[in-house]
């Protein structure tokens, strides 16, 4: 009897676990999902200056998503550092490691931003809150910027090294912006060349030789290009959101994936 009863109770608990990890690994991403990509305030408890993040690039995993971001104080610069997202459940979480070695962790709200902890390297902590840079936080253009914008070009290339195959794959990018509205938002047309045929658009839409419409919103240092665009496979046509960050010289956004790096560089041209 007492053998019977270990053999059951070790069957039910296998089959729970069993079944709690499969659930687990086939919940789908919820279909009204906000992308993470964009620019992010980050607000610490107790202090006065805050962090912009700027989510460029988002790879999925089997488990998780890998991020390219840049990250620093808001009044200054912002530069690369190590981020990833992990979903508990439905639930997404946020993984970053600043140039100081400061360990953030925020899950996700219902009002669509991220809260929890800011462990600094000598292990105090603090609250964290990181809530989405919305279009109405930029700067409205005045009458004056209306009537003096002249029509110029971003231009550049992209490259991205598979760390596989060792195949380096690349082409140019160009993007020609002819209007700017009343609410800040240029337009124009985008196009680049050296598709990646084997892309299932996780990444990179499939852009023939004709270039395609393109919503461009500049905010101090720097650019978000939107455009929609077909891919080979998946969702198809699909919105693509870039974030570049601009020094004095250029505009750049990296690209971190499972298989490789890459980075996306374009220079104004008036």
């Amino acid at each position: 009897m007492n053998l019977l009863r270990l053999w059951l109770y070790f069957t039910t608990a296998a089959l729970l676990a069993w079944h709690s990890g499969s659930s687990l690994a086939q919940i789908p991403s919820p279909p009204n999902e906000a992308p993470l990509i964009g620019s992010w305030l980050v607000s610490v408890a107790g202090e006065q200056a805050t962090r912009t993040l700027i989510i460029s690039e988002v790879a999925p995993t089997e488990t998780a998503a890998l991020l390219a971001v840049r990250y620093g104080m808001s009044s200054g610069k912002q530069s690369a550092i190590e981020a990833k997202m992990i979903r508990l459940g439905v639930v997404r979480q946020l993984h970053l490691v600043t140039q100081a070695a400061t360990i953030i962790e925020a899950t996700e709200q219902p009002d669509g931003t991220f809260t929890g902890t800011f462990t600094l390297k000598n292990g105090a902590v603090k609250d964290v809150l990181i809530s989405r840079l919305r279009e109405q936080d930029l700067r409205t253009p005045s009458q004056a910027d209306l009537e003096n914008f002249k029509p110029y070009e971003l231009v550049g290339d992209w490259i991205f090294l598979n760390s596989s195959s060792g195949t380096k794959y690349g082409g140019d990018v160009a993007v020609k912006i002819d209007k700017l509205d009343k609410l800040g938002t240029m337009r124009g047309m985008i196009s680049y060349d050296g598709r990646q045929l084997n892309d299932a658009c996780g990444t990179r839409g499939v852009l023939s030789d004709e270039p395609v419409a393109a919503e461009i919103i500049k905010s101090r240092d720097e650019y978000r290009i939107s455009f929609m665009t077909k891919c080979l496979r998946g969702q198809s046509p699909r919105l693509f959101s870039w974030t570049l960050v601009c020094d004095t010289a250029s505009c750049t956004q990296p690209t971190v994936l499972p298989h490789g790096r890459g980075v996306l560089t374009l220079t104004e041209k008036r």
